[in-house]
């Protein structure tokens, strides 16, 4: 580790690395960012960024770490939908996926869920 990371790091022990980690969980969900970046904005700049959260815990990846936490992953404030490992994304086939539920006279995402014709293979 370099210097500058362990200076970092020191800048922070005023707390211990759980009481930061329920810091995060509480603004993370308040604030419900779209990525790392994002949280690091709008967090309160007394608490640590994310870089130096991963650090605390031993991670370098961004999921990883709000795996560790606990927290849900959030795109445009809300939620994103995760069900047995299954995740609907739909922000670069919004296209493709009208024309699918318009084909099943399903007009809502909630209506297409709940109409059974969206399954799990495998």
């Amino acid at each position: 580790m370099s210097k500058q990371k362990g200076i970092i790091i020191d800048k922070y022990s005023t707390k211990p690395v759980e009481e930061w980690l329920h810091n995060f969980v509480e603004q993370y969900n308040e604030l419900k960012p779209d990525s790392a970046a994002e949280y690091d904005q709008r967090r309160d700049k007394s608490t640590p960024p994310h870089k130096v959260l991963m650090q605390m815990h031993g991670l370098t990846s961004w999921v990883e770490f709000k795996k560790l936490a606990g927290v849900v992953r959030y795109w445009k404030g809300r939620p994103s939908y995760d069900t047995d490992n299954l995740v609907l994304k739909v922000k670069s086939h919004n296209n493709l996926l009208l024309k699918v539920m318009q084909q099943f006279n399903c007009y809502s995402i909630e209506e297409f869920l709940e109409s059974g014709k969206l399954v799990k293979l495998g």
